[in-house]
């Protein structure tokens, strides 16, 4: 069920957070790399879908001045 991978994911990115400062946590994970921002790029985030989160660019292109 796509609502409780949803979950899972979100639930392990939190966890994660709280346990070690890092939504990646101290080893890879298999559902995707959540990149930190840069002074450079504050656009970027992470695209939480299914099968895997992945990292995109320009949040809100169009919305916010760069």
């Amino acid at each position: 069920m796509n609502e409780m991978r949803m979950a899972e994911i979100m639930t392990t990115y939190l966890t994660n957070f709280a346990k070690y400062g890092n939504p990646n946590g101290i080893k890879n994970n298999d559902d995707g790399y959540w990149e930190p921002l840069s002074i450079g790029n504050t656009t970027k985030f992470l695209k939480i879908n299914l099968p895997k989160p992945v990292m995109q660019d320009n949040l809100h292109q169009g919305r916010v001045k760069a």
